[in-house]
């Protein structure tokens, strides 16, 4: 597939020169910033995967307490 994409002529500086900085050409630039955002497919990109966890592990205290070692055992009756 091929897209004209319309840049401000600063926006099209500042992609000229994170494509520079990273030592690839700006088309294999942008296809990777594309893949990166884009959902693989089977559901949402690894970028977006992997903030939803940081997200969740964020709101998760890892000083709460384990479960008792009661609370593992089944019942016996």
């Amino acid at each position: 597939m091929t897209l004209t994409i319309k840049l401000t002529p600063e926006k099209e500086k500042t992609l000229r020169e994170e494509a520079a900085r990273l030592g690839v050409s700006v088309p294999q630039y942008v296809k990777d910033l594309l893949e990166e955002h884009l959902p693989s497919g089977a559901g949402i990109g690894a970028k977006d995967r992997s903030r939803t966890f940081q997200e969740w592990a964020a709101n998760h205290n890892i000083d709460n307490p384990l479960l008792a070692e009661e609370a593992l055992k089944r019942e016996r009756g």
